[in-house]
């Protein structure tokens, strides 16, 4: 028997940090899905952009959302940016 609801909810494609109401979304998936998983490039977690998420990192935490960073050439993140990204996630748990 199918499962009422999806295991896994991706949300992706754009770039899913720019919608204005990505904090409900992750909780409406939260509650509807076992594992969500949120696809971004990142930038929003660099330092100068972090101040600006704080209700986004909070519902990250909260709703035990995994973050995938997209890290490829259309994205043209630079590796000193990537570990900045990455040590923003770390430090915000």
């Amino acid at each position: 028997q199918m499962p009422a609801y999806p295991y896994i909810t991706a949300i992706r494609g754009g770039e899913p940090t720019l919608h204005p109401d990505l904090p409900s979304l992750l909780l409406i998936s939260h509650r509807k899905s076992r594992i969500v998983m949120l696809e971004t490039h990142g930038r929003w977690l660099l330092p100068k952009n972090i101040a600006d998420h704080a209700n986004l990192i909070k519902a990250i935490k909260q709703y035990d959302i995994t973050v995938k960073i997209s890290f490829d050439q259309m994205h043209g993140l630079s590796v000193e940016k990537l570990k900045k990204i990455t040590d923003a996630l770390e430090d915000q748990g």
